[in-house]
């Protein structure tokens, strides 16, 4: 019997921008805009008033970007941290807000990278060979270093939340970021998901080919610091 071929379909990938010395694992959340009433557009710094405070352990950093999007009509309004959000906050502080946020609106954090075509998650081993006198024949060798990377092929989307997020911490001078690659789940009866990776890197390539007939592609590449964390599928309860 032989192992099922899976294919890259459901592949999901997630970012987060990383304040400096910070390599831990961003605390997942949704933000939910306040029930009450909606957030005005606003050209200037505005507050948005949350329904529930953040959860324990949550922290976004200044400068990464969220897309709260309304439950109704789908809209989505894209909007940047003007200050670091965290645990108990019943308020997020942002640059600017393009459009009226609808009441009960939506965010996701850490941010969804859409519009991806691949993932290619690039492993490679720096190899040292030598020749000695005990046996001249053939060369050996020793796998001396380690280096783990992943590239995004995908679509330039400017009001992506992900694209946006990991583009201004580009500009920030490499600064790093927290990716997790989530895999399809390889049997939805036995697992909730499938394998993922999770990994603290820097972005090393982000080219923005404008094109009048064509499709704008937005490619990325990024190097890992040190190996990423695996974790195997999880299980259905």
């Amino acid at each position: 019997m032989t192992a099922t071929v899976a294919t890259g379909k459901g592949t999901k990938i997630f970012v987060a921008g990383l304040p400096d010395g910070v390599e831990t694992e961003p605390v997942a959340a949704t933000l939910t805009h306040q029930a009450t009433a909606a957030t005005a557009k606003s050209a200037a710094a505005a507050t948005i008033t949350l329904e529930t405070a953040l959860p324990a352990g949550f922290f976004a950093a200044a400068g990464n970007y969220l897309s709260f999007v309304d439950p109704v009509t789908g809209n989505e309004v894209l909007v940047q941290l003007a200050q670091d959000a965290s645990a108990t906050d019943t308020d997020i502080n942002v640059t600017r807000v393009p459009e009226n946020i609808a009441v009960n609106s939506v965010a996701e954090f850490p941010l969804r990278l859409r519009n991806r075509t691949t993932a290619n998650l690039d492993r490679s081993g720096n190899r040292e060979t030598f020749v000695t006198f005990d046996d001249d024949r053939f060369e050996k060798g020793l796998t001396v270093s380690l280096s783990n990377g992943i590239d995004f092929d995908g679509f330039w989307s400017p009001l992506d939340a992900g694209y946006a997020t990991m583009e201004h911490w580009f500009n920030e001078g490499f600064a790093q970021i927290y990716i997790i690659l989530e895999t399809p789940n390889p049997k939805p009866t036995a697992y909730v998901k499938g394998k993922v990776y999770k990994a603290v890197g820097s972005i090393t390539s982000m080219p923005l080919p404008l094109d009048a007939s064509s499709l704008t592609q937005g490619q990325i590449q990024a190097a890992f610091n040190g190996k990423p964390t695996i974790v195997e599928p999880e299980l259905v309860a």
